[in-house]
């Protein structure tokens, strides 16, 4: 091996047992997890959040529903039982 080759050769090994000792990694880069598996924990709140959210929704849109139809049928059961009395709102 000429002599400026094996210059070159021991400068990137220095160079790299130097990336190394700070904590660099050498080669192909580690392949990342995407999708790391949840804790149970975490998916048990999840769940209760999502459970939550549709819970919210159907207790008030059935609140809404029942209001209305309890308004109306109040509105003419007292047209109805309230025909000869005064003053009453």
């Amino acid at each position: 091996m000429p002599a400026g080759r094996r210059k070159a050769c021991k400068r990137i090994k220095t160079a790299l047992a130097a990336r190394r000792a700070r904590g660099a990694s050498i080669g192909r880069p580690k392949k990342l997890l995407l999708d790391a598996p949840e804790a149970a924990g975490v998916r048990f709140i999840r769940g209760f959040t999502r459970i939550g959210a549709i819970t919210t929704v159907v207790v008030a849109l059935s609140g809404v529903a029942l209001s209305i139809t309890f308004a109306v049928e109040s509105y003419n059961y007292s047209d109805a039982s309230e025909v000869g009395s005064v003053g009453v709102l």
